[in-house]
């Protein structure tokens, strides 16, 4: 019996279609790598600033790591709170 594994996936806040979209390419490859990782991204504005905060737990691919650091430069334009958060569990 096979077990399907899910990369759960929280997101507050509107993101746009380019940050959808690698949050989309994020999740396939996480699902591909199929190893543990924890991704926390939070963008708050402060002070008419924007705070990015990051948090990985796990091991990233480049192309991960990439993703992750292209998600993070275009939340520092964020106009609102953006909170991502993706998860996934290797068995």
């Amino acid at each position: 019996e096979e077990t399907e594994e899910k990369v759960k996936v929280e997101i507050e806040g509107s993101l746009t279609e380019e940050q959808q979209a690698t949050v989309n390419s994020l999740i396939d490859s996480i699902q591909e790598a199929k190893s543990a990782v924890n991704i926390e991204l939070e963008a708050e504005l402060e002070d008419e600033e924007v705070k990015v905060k990051k948090e990985v737990e796990g091991t990233l691919t480049e192309e991960q790591e990439s993703l992750v650091n292209k998600l993070e430069e275009s939340l520092a334009s964020a106009e609102d709170k953006i909170k991502i958060e993706i998860e996934f569990e290797a068995e």
